[in-house]
């Protein structure tokens, strides 16, 4: 399996689908071996396609999130998290695309 290119477009496009290198891997275990080394390029080869993925899809933050997002930031009686099941570097990047 090349991992420098996606195995298909539908896998940017279902919103079923799991996201993440560490769910990509899982599905691909019958294929590749479960190392670090093919974790590493997995992951590298998601970063590189996940900006077209999301500009080639309709996503969007809901109305008052980013509002709700600053109002709470500024407050010392609660901390802002982020809870994904995406690698850090992916969870920034779709972060960023959405200006959050």
């Amino acid at each position: 399996m090349n991992l420098a290119s996606p195995a298909s477009s539908k896998s940017c496009n279902s919103a079923a689908a799991p996201t993440g290198p560490s769910s990509a891997i899982s599905s691909v275990c019958h294929v590749i071996d479960e190392t670090p080394d093919n974790l590493q390029r997995l992951t590298a080869a998601y970063l590189r396609h996940l900006p077209a993925c999301l500009e080639r899809n309709n996503g969007r933050v809901l109305p008052g999130v980013a509002d709700l997002l600053v109002q709470l930031g500024a407050r010392k009686d609660v901390l802002v998290g982020l809870l994904t099941g995406n690698v850090r570097a992916g969870a920034r990047v779709k972060l960023g695309y959405f200006g959050l």
